[in-house]
């Protein structure tokens, strides 16, 4: 990871000059392979990879985005992981205060182990927006829990920057008739595509279905999102099946859903002390069944964590599940560093072209669907409030 792609940091270089079309480079032209293609050559200097230039983004994202032209590319670099940085500890604090204001240094330890971890790594040489998606969903969960409908309406909008893991917080909302929130949520949603329309006009709104439809079906776009890259259920079924996977993931997303409501309506009906694991859970489902889930995104573990930890003392003892649970949130962020070293070291487990170890990725996913084994467990189990 020390030798990344000839540009550096190549998914920030198209929030950088996804930035750039926003503010009228080539025409103001967003979703348009030909100007996107323009302002990467121009900016960079020379012909890109085709597959460099596909910007997928979707028009919800553009207020947050559309300052970053305003500085040098490196500063806002440093910017965007410097805010990001400060957002996952005040995330993770705030959802960790909702359980107890004693567990400061616990939650330090969550938050700096998740920095540290292979996942953050990979990110930050990417340029990866993970630290601000944790942060909010990470936040959104404290503002579920304390019932703040406003504040859980808006930071589910907001979470459509990254949208595949919306849903996810949707069906608690909705199994919990949280109908205000969603009432907000539809209003901020509303708010953030008039901001965007205000800022590059319809046509590129409703542009932007047609543009991802094109781009799931363009051979290229396939070399960019790297499937088999992936630490979800559809980056292991990519390295044996052939190349149309997606339409796979859309009954595997649809099952992660289905799993997430089933807990959120067992936790409502029968055992409301294990709402944090469903929680969890839910999170787990995300990294899971969605249907375009990276290494990097593993950061939000963080998150199931910090939910479940007010339960380590009371349940360590008592539950297998519960040991395992943790032990392996605990030892995750040490483990995707040891397991790449040995498959540096000693495996060199490829597929293809792929330049990480798919032992590295599957590590992932193999720990994910032990916690979720694990999670369904606990939260399944009737228990009494921790102290």
């Amino acid at each position: 990871m020390s030798q990344p792609a000839t540009t550096n940091y190549p998914d920030f270089l198209r929030y950088y000059l996804f930035s750039k079309l926003i503010n009228g480079a080539e025409g103001g032209k967003i979703y348009d392979h030909a100007a996107e293609q323009a302002v990467f050559d121009k900016f960079l200097g020379e012909p890109q990879r085709t597959s460099y230039t596909l910007i997928t983004y979707p028009p919800t994202s553009v207020p947050f985005v559309v300052l970053l032209s305003k500085l040098p590319i490196d500063a806002a670099h440093a910017l965007w992981n410097v805010l990001g940085s400060i957002a996952l500890f005040a995330g993770l604090f705030l959802l960790s205060s909702e359980n107890s204001s004693k567990r400061i240094i616990s939650t330090l330890l969550i938050a700096l182990g998740a920095i540290a971890s292979l996942s953050s790594a990979r990110g930050l040489v990417l340029g990866q927006n993970m630290y601000f998606i944790t942060a909010i969903i990470a936040c959104f969960w404290w503002a579920f829990k304390t019932k703040k409908d406003m504040l859980s309406g808006f930071l589910l909008a907001v979470s459509t920057f990254k949208f595949q893991y919306s849903p996810f917080m949707f069906v608690a909302l909705f199994v919990f008739k949280r109908w205000k929130a969603l009432g907000f949520a539809a209003l901020f949603e509303v708010i953030l595509l008039g901001i965007a329309t205000a800022l590059i006009g319809v046509e590129n709104i409703t542009k932007y279905l047609f543009w991802m439809k094109a781009a799931e079906q363009n051979p290229v776009y396939f070399e960019t999102v790297n499937q088999v890259s992936m630490i979800c259920l559809r980056g292991v079924l990519s390295c044996f099946l052939p190349i149309e996977t997606l339409l796979l993931s859309l009954p595997l997303f649809i099952f992660g859903l289905a799993s997430s409501t089933y807990l959120f309506y067992h936790v409502q009906k029968k055992a409301p002390q294990n709402l944090d694991w469903a929680i969890a859970c839910s999170i787990i489902c995300g990294l899971l069944f969605a249907p375009h889930v990276h290494i990097y995104d593993a950061v939000m573990l963080s998150v199931a964590l910090v939910c479940t930890l007010a339960y380590r003392q009371s349940e360590w003892s008592k539950s297998p599940a519960a040991k395992i649970w943790f032990i392996t949130l605990m030892a995750w962020p040490v483990a995707g560093w040891l397991i790449m070293g040995a498959d540096i070291c000693f495996l060199h487990f490829h597929f293809g072209d792929l330049k990480m170890s798919v032992l590295t990725l599957w590590w992932h996913t193999l720990a994910n669907l032990v916690l979720l084994w694990a999670g369904f467990r606990m939260c399944c189990t009737r228990r009494k409030q921790p102290a």
